[in-house]
C-alpha cells in the first residue's frame, strides 16, 4: 500500500495540476484524491519502520541461534537490494535516454523537474552518478541517477543495514567483557564514521528505522490478550491517521512530523504483532502477491511514468476531470503491470538466487525460537 501511494503521488504530480490550480469548484472526491496523493513522503517513513522491524529481528535471530556471520548477512542484504536495483538503473537509463531523444519532451529532461527536488535529469544521467547509486552514495556524494529520485531512500536503507549490526555487536561485546574492548572501539568508530558520512537528516531516519525494533520489543513485553489487541487496533489506526493529518498540514517541521508518523506507525505495528486472529485466505494471498513486487514498484516506476508524461502530454498538466482521472487510472494500472512483470524476473527470484549463491546453507532448518527470545537476545 505504501509503495502504491508513492506511485500515486508521483502520477498526480507529473500529470495533474496542483491543487491551487484546479479550475472551478473542487468536489469532495477530488479533495480526497489530492489529500491522499500527498502522503508519498510519509509512506517512506512507513518503509523505514517496517525495514527496522524485519532486519533487526533477522539480526537478533541469527545471534540467538549462534549463526551470525557478516558475510552471510551482507550477501543476503546485497542480493535483496541489487536484484532490483541493477535492472532498475539500466531500465531507468533506457527510459531517460528515450525521453532525452524526444524533442517534444525536452523541457522535462533538460529543465529542473518541479516537485522532485528540482532534479535535472540530463545532468544526473552520468557514469559517476550510476556508479554512485550502485554503491548507495546517492544524495551523499552524488545525485540519484537520472530521473529516479526515489532511489534516495535506498542509500538510507543500505547504511542502516550496516549501522544496526555494528551497534548490536558493540553492545554485546561490551556486556560480555564488562567494559570497553578493541572490538567495541572498532565497531563504535565504524558506526560513528557512517553517521558522519550520511549526515544528520539520514541519521534521524535511522532513529525512525529503530522504531521497528522498538515495536518488536514492546510487543514481546506486552502482556495483553487477543481481546485487548482487538480493542487497541482501531485506536492505533486512529492515532496513525491523526499523525498523517498533522504531517499533511505541514504545521510542524518535516523532521518532527516524520518522528510523529514513525512513532504512530510503530505503535500500530506493535498491536499487529499481538494479533492472533487468523487472516482471511484471500487477503493473505493478495498481500503476499502485492508485497512480492512492492520494492520493484518503488524502484522502477518514476523513469517509466516520466517517459509516459513526455509521450502523452509533455507541455502541460491535466485538470482532474473525469476523462483525465480515467487516463490517470490507466497510467497507474500500466505502471503496476510493468513493475509486476519485471519483478517476476528479478525480485521474485530472490530466494532462488540466495540458494544458488549458498546463502542459506547454515540456516536451512533453524530450531524454533520465540519472538520474546529473539528480542531478549540483545541482552
Amino acid at each position: 500500500m505504501a509503495a502504491f501511494l508513492v506511485l500515486f503521488e508521483h502520477v498526480r504530480v507529473l500529470f495533474f495540476v496542483d491543487y491551487a490550480e484546479i479550475k472551478g469548484s473542487k468536489s469532495l472526491f477530488v479533495k480526497g484524491l489530492y489529500y491522499v496523493a500527498g502522503l508519498g513522503h510519509e509512506c517512506v517513513v512507513v518503509f523505514f519502520v517496517l525495514s527496522g522491524l524485519f532486519i533487526s529481528r533477522s539480526v537478533l535471530r541469527r545471534h540467538q541461534l549462534g549463526t551470525w556471520s557478516w558475510a552471510e548477512y551482507l550477501r543476503d542484504r546485497c542480493i535483496r537490494l541489487y536484484i532490483v536495483l541493477v535492472p532498475g538503473l539500466f531500465l531507468g537509463l533506457l527510459w531517460d535516454r528515450i525521453g532525452l531523444s524526444m524533442g517534444s519532451a525536452r523541457d522535462l529532461y533538460y529543465r529542473p523537474l518541479l516537485h522532485f527536488g528540482d532534479i535535472l535529469v540530463s545532468q544526473n544521467l552520468t557514469a559517476a552518478a550510476f556508479m554512485g547509486n550502485l554503491v548507495f552514495l546517492q544524495t551523499i556524494v552524488c545525485p540519484s541517477f537520472g530521473s529516479n529520485g526515489s532511489l534516495w531512500s535506498l542509500a538510507n536503507e543500505f547504511w542502516y543495514y550496516l549501522l544496526f549490526p555494528a551497534l548490536v555487536l558493540a553492545v554485546r561485546d561490551y556486556r560480555r567483557n564488562g567494559g570497553v574492548s578493541p572490538a567495541v572501539v572498532g565497531y563504535g568508530m565504524f558506526a560513528g564514521a557512517v553517521v558522519w558520512m550520511i549526515g544528520a537528516q539520514k541519521s534521524l531516519g535511522f532513529v525512525i528505522w529503530l522504531m521497528g525494533l522498538g515495536a518488536a520489543i514492546l510487543s514481546a513485553q506486552l502482556a495483553i490478550g487477543s481481546r485487548w489487541s482487538r480493542m487497541l487496533y482501531p485506536a492505533a489506526i486512529s492515532v496513525l491517521i491523526a499523525s498523517l493529518a498533522l504531517a499533511r498540514m505541514r504545521f510542524v517541521p518535516l523532521a518532527v512530523s516524520d518522528v510523529v508518523v514513525g512513532i504512530s506507525f510503530a505503535l500500530l505495528v506493535t498491536v499487529w504483532l499481538r494479533k492472533t486472529d487468523p487472516l482471511p485466505a484471500m487477503y493473505s494471498r493478495a498481500a503476499v502477491t502485492c508485497a512480492g513486487f512492492s520494492y520493484s514498484l518503488y524502484v522502477l516506476h518514476l523513469p517509466a511514468i516520466l517517459l509516459l508524461r513526455g509521450m502523452i502530454n509533455p507541455q502541460s498538466r491535466w485538470q482532474p476531470d473525469i476523462a483525465h482521472l480515467y487516463l490517470g487510472a490507466c497510467i497507474l494500472v500500466v505502471t503496476i503491470a510493468y513493475a509486476y512483470a519485471i519483478a517476476r524476473l528479478t525480485e521474485g527470484q530472490t530466494d532462488r538466487v540466495r540458494k544458488w549463491l549458498g546463502g542459506h546453507r547454515q540456516s536451512a532448518a533453524p530450531p524454533a525460537i520465540t519472538e520474546t527470545e529473539v528480542v531478549r537476545s540483545i541482552s
